[in-house]
């Protein structure tokens, strides 16, 4: 499917390039296309992605399942920028 062309484009490609990048934290109205701009920009630049959405209704962590996973998170991402 072809996306429309938007400003986060752009942003994305910079904050990739930048050796010093923070966490990419993503805010901005409803339905306006974050999600399916950022799925676009992880599959075509990195050959592993994680996806998880926090907002989701489905999304039903208690606190300690939360931390669980994102420390396994942290862990596999710490692993592969040993290894790359």
């Amino acid at each position: 499917m072809e996306l429309l062309k938007r400003k986060i484009d752009d942003y994305l490609v910079n904050w990739k390039k930048n050796s010093e990048r923070n966490p990419l934290i993503v805010k901005g109205a409803r339905q306006i296309g974050k999600t399916a701009s950022i799925r676009h920009f992880a599959e075509n630049n990195y050959k592993n992605i994680i996806y998880t959405d926090l907002n989701s209704e489905s999304t039903c962590f208690e606190n300690r399942q939360l931390q669980k996973l994102l420390d396994f998170i942290i862990c596999k991402v710490d692993e592969c920028i040993k290894y790359s």
